[in-house]
């Protein structure tokens, strides 16, 4: 019977063991798995900051390069406004040069030119408030007179008022000007002429008449005053069409 009993205990106490050696079991597991757990988190911890830094260094990065793109954008834009410059003014040039020879395009030019060439910048010319007229950066219609200003010289200010308003949408082009000697005065002309410039100074070198200068500040035609009608219109309009400056 003992040894029944001791038999019937001995599964028994196998199995507490067993039980208690499970447990041990579970417990070195999870002891081992702590570690490990701290030690992932570590690592994701670290991978976040890591990513956090090149979100950082990668932002100044973006920002450098927009403003590299802008910076060329910029250039860019500043040389085709250049080049667009110098190509109105080559074509005045071109034009300045086709008129001396006096067939521009096959046609043949009502003034005659202006030689040798004189501007602005060489002439003693002031407005009425004492300043000096060089470049001006538009078209000038004159009618100069080294004499009083009587009926000839009305008659082509009045002319050049006409022209003036038929140049419709070139008209903001276009100055007219009043150019008297230096000792002259323009004696009832301002109320009669509201838009008309009056310009005075040393005119050595230059005859009465109607000259047409560019925006570079040269006189490109002369024309007597009884044709400061049609024939400066019909050239006025010419030089506007294939001129980009002024």
């Amino acid at each position: 019977m003992r040894a029944i009993a001791v038999l019937e205990q001995e599964p028994e106490a196998s199995k507490q063991a067993q039980h208690h050696a499970g447990e041990k079991h579970d417990d070195d597991d999870f002891d081992q798995a702590k570690p490990r757990s701290t030690a992932d988190a570590q690592t994701t911890v670290s991978t976040i900051e890591c990513g956090a830094r090149l979100l950082e260094n990668a932002a100044p990065l973006g920002a450098h390069m927009i403003s590299d793109r802008q910076t060329t954008w910029g250039r860019r834009q500043l040389v085709l406004m250049l080049l667009i410059a110098a190509v109105s003014l080559g074509g005045s040039y071109l034009l300045f040069f086709s008129l001396r020879d006096g067939n521009p395009w096959g046609t043949t030019n009502h003034g005659t030119l202006v030689t040798p060439a004189r501007a602005l910048a060489d002439l003693n010319i002031y407005d009425e408030s004492g300043g000096r007229v060089t470049q001006t950066g538009q078209w000038w219609l004159w009618v100069l007179t080294l004499a009083p200003c009587a009926a000839e010289c009305e008659q082509a200010l009045h002319q050049l008022r006409q022209l003036h308003i038929l140049l419709n949408r070139d008209a903001g082009r276009v100055r007219r000007a009043l150019v008297l000697d230096g000792t002259l005065r323009a004696h009832g002309l301002r109320e009669r002429y509201p838009q008309l410039t009056i310009l005075s100074g040393g005119l050595d070198g230059l005859v009465s008449g109607v000259y047409v200068g560019d925006p570079l500040g040269n006189l490109v035609l002369w024309y007597p005053l009884a044709d400061a009608g049609e024939p400066v219109l019909d050239d006025l309009k010419a030089l506007l069409k294939v001129s980009q400056i002024g």
